[in-house]
């Protein structure tokens, strides 16, 4: 992957409203990183679990590869007025200042 990533993105993000987690997924939270790492942060059965892949985002598209299978994953975003992170599946995510 290149490097173009949307600086708007940086930070940790915390699951806002909809997707029906499992109920053994606690916590979800997303990380985007400037050095082109994505990190997913949640409890499973109450154990600390992450998972990593790199990404880039420009224009509204987001990639991210080393998904299962190797392969590469992409999702269009935009952002809410309120500054929430909204996928195109209706994914919501706050800045975790924001809780």
């Amino acid at each position: 992957m290149s490097s173009v990533r949307d600086k708007r993105l940086l930070g940790r993000w915390r699951l806002a409203s909809g997707v029906r987690l499992p109920e053994y997924l606690e916590q979800l939270t997303v990380e985007f990183s400037a050095d082109g790492t994505l990190t997913y942060r949640y409890l499973h059965d109450g154990e600390p679990t992450s998972i990593s892949r790199s990404y880039e985002a420009n224009g509204g598209m987001l990639s991210a590869g080393g998904s299962a299978g190797g392969q590469e994953g992409n999702t269009g975003y935009q952002f809410a007025d309120d500054g929430s992170l909204v996928f195109d599946d209706g994914t919501r995510y706050r800045r975790m200042e924001d809780f």
